[in-house]
């Protein structure tokens, strides 16, 4: 049985036809959070029952020790079924369904998994569903595929440099990917409003270009991303991996302004603090404790040697600025 959903920096994508186990294997070796495996685009129809047979291998094998994410046929091909029969099972983290027009397709796809996971003896709802959301039909109804299923963890604003999203919207692609950034935040937005837990987006293609990945990586971060789709190249995973790790310098200071706020803490009621002439809100503690538990995923914890902080002021942020204020200094924090 697969474990709770998690977040994810990185998800690589396998891009090969499916019929050799080594290159499938090979997969692992890469250093990505999570696999993606594909059944749709790059497997040549007649490829197709031995692809089904080695992805279901490779998912028994290696399903406990990572994600592993299969790509199926979208909801109006018949292959969907076959597809679905091959690799579901209790190693299967989440099934990607492209090319998403409508949500009632989550929902035949939602039905279908329940179906086949009480064939396979794994628990019902436990499988989980990636929607690609590849046309501009599916990018303006992103909060309805959304909320078309509980078992949607992961999606975002998927966009590429010649693919799907490209030919349906008609953007240009430039090193700036600013044409795309309103498809990523319209998606992100409506992932996130409907409770989808760790929106991942995607994908950069100019292999070479690392620092133009760095820059779409970072800007994807920036606007509330957890991880990115990547190509299956170590130089792309190790990027997303490390800009989407938070910091030892960010985790040790949220570690103190933590221990902190919980050290003056009465009834519950969490106070604001100025430390060193910066006024930090008891609402920034919730973010703080987001940002610990991030970091606790991917083994960044709060040094013990870290430099303590000292609280100049508990109390009241209001009284904080008219100090500040009274002083001719208007620093603060929101």
């Amino acid at each position: 049985m697969r474990s709770a959903q998690k977040p994810l920096r990185s998800i690589s994508i396998s891009i090969n036809e499916g019929d050799d186990l080594g290159r499938l294997r090979s997969a692992f070796d890469l250093g990505a959070d999570a696999v993606f495996f594909d059944l749709e685009d790059h497997v040549p129809r007649p490829k197709l029952p031995l692809a089904r047979q080695n992805i279901r291998t490779i998912v028994e094998e290696r399903g406990s020790d990572m994600p592993i994410f299969v790509r199926v046929n979208r909801a109006s091909r018949a292959e969907l079924l076959d597809d679905l029969e091959a690799v579901v099972c209790p190693e299967l983290y989440a099934v990607i369904l492209p090319k998403i027009e409508h949500p009632e397709e989550v929902r035949v796809l939602d039905h279908l998994l329940g179906l086949f996971e009480n064939r396979a003896g794994t628990e019902v709802g436990s499988t989980l569903i990636l929607p690609l959301l590849e046309s501009a039909q599916g990018i303006r109804q992103a909060y309805e595929v959304a909320e078309a299923s509980s078992r949607i963890a992961y999606m975002g604003g998927m966009v590429n440099e010649h693919g799907d999203p490209a030919r349906s919207i008609g953007y240009q692609w430039t090193r700036e990917v600013t044409e795309t950034l309103y498809i990523r935040q319209k998606v992100l937005l409506d992932a996130r409003s409907a409770g989808v837990p760790y929106p991942v987006c995607g994908t950069w293609n100019p292999a070479a270009d690392l620092n133009g990945l760095e820059d779409f990586a970072v800007t994807c971060k920036n606007i509330g991303y957890f991880g990115l789709m990547t190509m299956p190249i170590p130089e792309h995973i190790e990027i997303a991996n490390r800009v989407f790790t938070p910091t030892q310098d960010e985790i040790d200071y949220w570690a103190e302004i933590i221990e902190l706020m919980d050290a003056v803490s009465q009834d519950e009621i969490m106070p604001d603090l100025v430390v060193n002439g910066q006024i930090i809100p008891a609402n920034r503690g919730e973010w703080g404790r987001i940002r610990l538990a991030l970091g606790a995923a991917y083994g960044v914890l709060p040094s013990a040697d870290r430099t303590k902080l000292v609280a100049d002021h508990v109390g009241r942020a209001s009284d904080s600025w008219r100090d500040l204020a009274s002083k001719g200094d208007g620093n603060g924090a929101g």
